[in-house]
């Protein structure tokens, strides 16, 4: 059984085409466990109309009132989770017919050489707008990432999983530990399957990736001319390589007792970055090869780097 865990926030006119999609997966051993945030609009009507006409496919979590915390939800849905298998789901986006089967045949494959070994599966995806017209076939070109990167420095640094995309297995599951700060979960959840674990990649593009102005997490087309430079005036590209120092930080507290001693050795130089200089910067970075894909982003790296 799978559990697919759905985070829904004023999400009613989107959702009927999401649910819709779900409901027409070529495999349908699944349940949806919806957690809506306190939403004043239509959402939790279509979500009970859902359930109504597919009797035992939708359970509708108890939440009281708006925490504005979408990757929170995640996280307590997964600890809600009860079935063999979990997926993430956006209120937003359309599901491929296959997805799930895909998924799941890429899993049991990999469970079959270890069935208790933390296995995360994750795709590609193709990005549109709000009126389902294609902006890229390719999430992982659009956004310059290379799924085959996938070691604990390289996750560190840049994540290349999206939490709509991913299959878990109860092993990862029971891995995870919520961080102590702001994390997205399906950084957390890629790091976790990358320290103690494996991920494996499929190119198939099995979700519309709706991007329609409100999204919380959406894509961006970095392979346009003005967006390094945007990222540069607005200090966003300064801002996001602190998160990822403040990431290694919090994944070394939470998971100190069972990380390997070059892991920790990693995560504790990399969390003080920040404070670094150039060429130590440089030599860390370098030995452990720990750069974002593209020339840009590594620039960025090395000369905005420094924090303190």
């Amino acid at each position: 059984m799978i559990d697919i865990l759905l985070a829904t926030y004023n999400g009613a006119r989107f959702l009927p085409d999401l649910l819709s999609s779900l409901a027409q997966q070529t495999y349908q051993n699944f349940t949806i466990r919806a957690l809506d945030d306190g939403s004043t609009d239509e959402t939790t009507s279509v979500l009970t109309a859902f359930a109504g006409k597919h009797p035992g496919k939708l359970k509708l979590e108890p939440q009281a009132g708006h925490t504005g915390d979408p990757s929170g939800n995640f996280y307590r849905l997964l600890g809600l989770s009860q079935g063999d298998y979990a997926m993430f789901c956006d209120q937003d986006d359309i599901w491929a017919r296959d997805k799930i089967r895909l998924s799941l045949r890429e899993m049991q494959r990999l469970e079959e050489q270890d069935p208790l070994r933390p296995i995360l599966v994750h795709t590609d995806l193709e990005v549109v707008d709000a009126d389902l017209r294609c902006l890229s076939h390719s999430f992982m070109h659009y956004e310059n990432l290379d799924p085959r990167f996938r070691t604990l420095p390289r996750l560190v640094v840049q994540n290349n999983v999206t939490g709509c995309t991913i299959l878990m297995n109860k092993a990862l599951r029971d891995m995870v530990r919520v961080p102590d700060e702001p994390v997205m979960y399906d950084w957390w959840l890629a790091l976790t399957a990358s320290a103690f674990g494996e991920i494996s990649y499929l190119k198939d593009a099995t979700v519309l990736y709706r991007q329609h102005g409100s999204n919380v997490v959406g894509a961006s087309n970095v392979r346009s001319a003005g967006y390094a430079a945007s990222r540069l005036a607005s200090g966003e590209g300064r801002r996001s390589l602190q998160q990822t120092y403040r990431t290694a930080g919090c994944f070394l507290r939470c998971y100190t007792d069972i990380l390997s001693a070059s892991q920790q050795d990693f995560l504790g130089q990399y969390a003080d970055l920040g404070s670094a200089g150039f060429f130590q910067r440089l030599r860390l970075l370098t030995r452990h090869r720990a750069y974002k894909k593209g020339l840009a982003r590594k620039f960025g790296q090395l000369v905005l780097g420094r924090t303190e």
